[in-house]
């Protein structure tokens, strides 16, 4: 999560509105079933769906105390709890919106729901989809355009920072953490995740040179998830000196090879 995320989600509470948050990407190596699932990628996505979840709240913390009194006690403030959804990639944008329309519809909010999002111009383009029985073409559009034609309506927002537009997830992931960076919400959750992921491996010794990034909570996933070793990565670099980009070159190489 970082500001842009912090800010979205404050807009919609500041506007006294229910909090439907929902995490994409959060496929695992496995699917339910024990199949391999081909969309798992744990170095675009280092954080499990419990970790944001953990990151939401420690942001957030009277967002907690509002989803305990309402597990506890549903008839004081059924109206102020937020709703936390799981939404794996499905590699199919028609299947995807309907997935994400169908769980809104599961939990009783899909009229009530708007999709609030800040979109960056580069991630614009032309989008196909499959609506009832027609196929759409959409030009010099997000993703999300899509999802009005499955039912759920879309609420657009601009950043009050032209700056905040070149705010990124994947610099933040592999900068340096032991230099606080602002732009990353709940900091202190994440630093210490991290700190833990690399005192728990079992290579890190290896990795005395490497700085501590978001991608030891990748290596600690391939190790947990898809039984990929920080050792076994290392191999896979000829040289004998390695640095960040060496190392997440070569899980990326054996990622896609398993």
């Amino acid at each position: 999560m970082h500001k842009m995320h912090y800010d979205s989600i404050n807009e919609i509470l500041n506007l006294a509105m229910r909090l439907v948050y929902v995490v994409g990407s959060t496929n695992s190596a496995f699917t339910v079933e024990g199949e391999v699932d081909k969309l798992f990628d744990p170095i675009k996505n280092p954080l499990t769906f419990l970790q944001q979840r953990q990151q939401l709240f420690f942001a957030f913390p009277h967002l907690y105390d509002m989803e305990r009194i309402c597990r506890e006690r549903p008839q004081v403030v059924p109206e102020k709890n937020v709703i936390i959804i799981s939404l794996p990639d499905i590699g199919n944008l028609t299947k995807w919106s309907k997935k994400l329309c169908g769980l809104l519809s599961d939990y009783g909010v899909l009229e009530k729901s708007v999709l609030h999002f800040r979109g960056k111009q580069i991630d614009k383009g032309e989008i196909e989809y499959v609506s009832g029985e027609k196929q759409r073409q959409i030009s010099d559009s997000w993703p999300t355009d899509a999802l009005r034609d499955f039912g759920l309506s879309i609420w657009y927002s601009e950043n009050p920072k032209e700056e905040d537009y070149l705010i990124h997830s994947s610099d933040l992931r592999i900068v340096n953490l032991e230099e606080e960076n602002k732009n990353i919400i709940a900091y202190d959750y994440i630093f210490d995740q991290v700190k833990r992921a690399r005192e728990n491996d079992p290579d890190k010794n290896k990795l005395r040179k490497i700085p501590l990034t978001m991608f030891d909570l990748t290596l600690e996933r391939m190790r947990k998830e898809a039984d990929i070793s920080s050792g076994q990565i290392i191999k896979e670099i000829k040289k004998k000196e390695f640095g960040l980009t060496e190392l997440y070159k070569a899980a990326y190489k054996l990622i896609r090879q398993r």
